[in-house]
């Protein structure tokens, strides 16, 4: 095997605990079809602000609480929340049923509590659209995280990945591995007709292009939204190929980077095809600790909470706020790991 052992980590993570996090949640009317959704429920029932000097508050709704990339995202906004000093953050979310719902029920729940100013990751950029046009009406600025609602001016900006970096990260990763010959290389794609996914796949296809002796053999499948229908295409691509004619792949979603882990074991080629995957889990943390993927374009969901917050907290004192604001991604490989960063974005606090 090619692939070397186990790396040793030991490293320090304390100032990045969630001690000292404001998280009240908001309270007030919802509509009748999310009183049975539990995160509503709780932010429903949340204490109200203790006493003191009014401070700003801004809402922060995530796409949902339940999974290690928004527990991460959290992790950044408790970051500025307490660096900033002066503001307080609230964090609620979707953890079951209709996102879209429960996004639309709390941003109401924020404006009838005249919150400062609200952070949103919407699930669905259209069904979200009224919700957040009513909060700016109520004089409440709402900014995008992640990705844009149906009309971008209804935000006071958005704060995203910069999503063609990933996918140049991910090209110049798997190029550097594959070395000076180079090879035939797969491009597993991610959601269909998703703009996040096809600017990351434009930049790999552009960057790897550029690099001599690499060859795209199949880039025209997609991995969706979930690790089975990921591992049915990644079985699919692989099985047009003997062992020994695909040297590289490149997935450029979670769910594709672990569908693609699974077939690459099952069919056992993992020693003999490099690989890089964008974002991370348990799973895919543990194979990149081990050598079994050579590396993981990772958002940085530390800077997307955090920068979001400070873009918020910038606008509330009348400070311009950029229309837009590109975080860059990190690339995750095995000799990178012992780096205190890098490890909370792979192993997010858990709940």
């Amino acid at each position: 095997m090619r692939r070397p052992s186990l790396v040793m980590l030991v490293l320090g993570c304390a100032g990045f605990l969630l001690a000292g996090c404001d998280c009240e949640g908001p309270s007030g009317r919802l509509p009748e079809f999310t009183k049975s959704d539990s995160a509503v429920e709780a932010a429903r029932k949340a204490p109200p602000m203790p006493a003191g000097p009014p401070r700003p508050r801004i809402g922060v709704i995530p796409m949902t609480i339940k999974t290690g990339f928004w527990r991460g995202v959290r992790t950044g906004v408790v970051n500025a929340t307490q660096e900033l000093k002066g503001i307080r953050t609230t964090w609620e979310g979707p953890a079951n049923g209709v996102g879209a719902q429960t996004q639309a029920a709390i941003i109401a729940s924020f404006v009838e509590n005249k919150a400062s100013g609200i952070i949103v990751a919407p699930v669905d950029a259209e069904a979200l659209l009224p919700s957040v046009q009513a909060a700016r009406k109520a004089g409440i600025p709402v900014l995008a995280l992640l990705s844009e609602l149906g009309d971008p001016e209804a935000c006071i900006g958005l704060v995203a990945t910069d999503n063609a970096k990933v996918g140049e990260l991910g090209a110049t990763r798997l190029a550097e591995v594959l070395g000076p010959k180079g090879g035939k290389v797969v491009l597993l794609r991610g959601v269909e007709h998703d703009p996040v996914s096809e600017a990351r796949e434009k930049a790999f296809l552009d960057t790897i292009a550029k690099r001599s002796g690499v060859e795209v053999v199949s880039s025209d499948q997609h991995a969706g939204k979930t690790v089975d229908t990921a591992a049915s295409t990644a079985l699919t691509i692989l099985n047009k190929f003997r062992p020994g004619q695909v040297n590289g792949v490149f997935c450029s979603n979670e769910a594709g980077s672990t569908g693609m882990l699974r077939e690459l074991k099952e069919t056992n080629r993992l020693a003999t095809v490099r690989m890089v995957g964008v974002n991370c889990n348990d799973q895919l943390a543990e194979e990149v600790m081990v050598g079994n993927i050579d590396g993981l374009v990772l958002e940085n969901t530390l800077e997307l909470g955090s920068t979001a917050v400070k873009v918020m907290v910038a606008h509330l004192r009348g400070e311009p706020a950029p229309k837009q604001t590109l975080v860059p991604p990190v690339l995750a490989t095995q000799d990178l790991l012992p780096d205190v960063t890098l490890y909370m974005l792979m192993h997010p606090p858990k709940e």
